[in-house]
């Protein structure tokens, strides 16, 4: 992907093949290493850039909830209960969002997502019906 400020980012996707499932945010002062599988992982590394070069800096091991009465049907899925309980949180607060992922967040996430899918020319049906109620 290319942002406007010059930025960019990579990503290699398959639905045929297995690849690492980890992904790794690499700037100018270092980098965050989110280890397999990354769509819920349970370690992330800070890996800091210096003049001797880069120095593991942090590793953070996290614990998932344990004592469900069913299992899970992908590695590690069992930490998505954190969201499920942040909503649960929310909706019994009576809010229409949760406030460690607000609208502004979910938005941005939107947009990365929908100019993805425009640099690799992805399109799906209902993409059209949703341009189409936009310009009314």
């Amino acid at each position: 992907m290319r942002y406007d400020d010059k930025r960019h980012a990579t990503l290699s996707i398959s639905f045929y093949a297995e690849g690492p499932r980890e992904f790794t945010i690499v700037g100018t002062k270092g980098r965050i290493r989110f280890d397999s599988p990354s769509h819920c992982t349970d370690t992330v590394s800070l890996w800091t850039q210096d003049e001797q070069g880069l120095t593991n800096t942090v590793q953070s091991k996290f614990a998932f909830p344990t004592g469900f009465r069913y299992g899970f049907h992908f590695v590690n899925s069992q930490g998505l209960m954190y969201e499920i309980d942040g909503v649960t949180s929310a909706l019994d607060q009576g809010l229409l969002e949760c406030p460690e992922y607000d609208w502004e967040d979910i938005s941005i996430t939107a947009r990365i997502m929908d100019e993805w899918r425009r640099q690799v020319k992805i399109a799906y049906p209902q993409d059209r019906v949703a341009a189409n109620k936009s310009k009314l």
